[in-house]
């Protein structure tokens, strides 16, 4: 369920955040040849609840978000005080002058606040791939319409939608790379 694990294979190193201390263990192991951090990304510098949820595929920072799981079903197994970090604080350290080939965000939960806070005039990557849809087990999720047009506005064209997750690619990389 990765969205990085083909290109990792192929030789692509890369960040990996994972807030989430026994799935952090698991990708540490796994990606020995990339840069693993155990924090989360927010808008801000601080810490957070983090709702550690019966299916891994759910944990989130997002209170409302984890009750809502918990009406389909799931269960909170556990809150813990998480470190997170924003998006251009870690676009500084870790890709001070080229931002990533890829950035791949799936963050229940704030996956759109995370996009918003990005400094695009700063740090735009040759490709997005972002979670657009909501979680419901009966399949209805529905697409982030305005989330998908404000990427679109910064300069990137949808390229390919996943149904869960849509791939942007920038405007000016697509142009070079025909």
């Amino acid at each position: 369920l990765n969205n990085t694990a083909f290109f990792y294979q192929k030789g692509a190193k890369g960040v990996n955040i994972e807030p989430d201390p026994k799935l952090f263990k698991t990708i540490s192991k796994a990606r020995k040849h990339d840069i693993n951090l155990n924090i989360g990304v927010g808008s801000s510098n601080s810490s957070l609840p983090f709702y550690i949820m019966s299916s891994a595929t759910l944990n989130t920072f997002d209170k409302a978000e984890a009750e809502e799981y918990q009406k389909e079903g799931y269960k909170i197994l556990e809150v813990k005080e998480v470190n997170v970090r924003d998006i251009n604080t870690i676009m500084e350290k870790y890709f001070p002058s080229q931002p990533p080939d890829l950035l791949t965000i799936d963050v229940e939960g704030f996956d759109e606040a995370i996009i918003y806070d990005l400094n695009f005039e700063k740090y735009k990557p040759n490709s997005i791939c972002i979670e657009t849809i909501s979680f419901k087990t009966d399949g209805s999720g529905q697409k982030n319409k305005e989330l998908i047009k404000y990427i679109k506005a910064q300069g990137y064209l949808l390229y390919g939608d996943t149904f869960i997750n849509s791939i942007f690619v920038l405007n000016d990389f697509w142009n070079i790379k025909r």
